[in-house]
């Protein structure tokens, strides 16, 4: 599956655990059409990260594991990883339409990998 987004365009999407971030990240590349998932050193330097950019469809993926408990910023931490895809051009991104429905859709249409939208709550 391709992605395309253009620069109203963003998800957040919740992956069920069930393998390391790497195997995740791997997979989701994949499923992205040969995405290549790179570790992340520095720019989400409290959780552990793998990110991809998609010069094609203009997009960052960003997928975030479970932070150390002593870095959790959140209120309500979640169990599981944590998928963002949004424009690469930030500067003019406006980030109005949530594709996270149809990106988790996706996701388990493939059926390696579980995922959800996150609860707003």
């Amino acid at each position: 599956m391709k992605l395309t987004l253009d620069a109203t365009q963003y998800a957040n999407v919740d992956i069920l655990p069930t393998m390391s971030l790497k195997e995740a990240a791997d997979l989701l590349g994949q499923m992205f059409g040969g995405l290549q998932f790179e570790r992340d050193q520095g720019y989400y330097e409290e959780y552990p990260a793998y990110v991809a950019d998609d010069e094609q469809a203009d997009a960052l993926l960003s997928l975030l594991g479970i932070p150390d408990p002593k870095y959790e910023i959140r209120t309500n931490p979640s169990p599981n990883y944590l998928l963002m895809v949004e424009p690469m051009k930030h500067v003019d991104a406006t980030f109005e339409h949530d594709i996270s429905e149809q990106i988790a859709a996706m996701i388990n249409a493939d059926g390696r990998l579980k995922a959800h939208v996150p609860s707003k709550a």
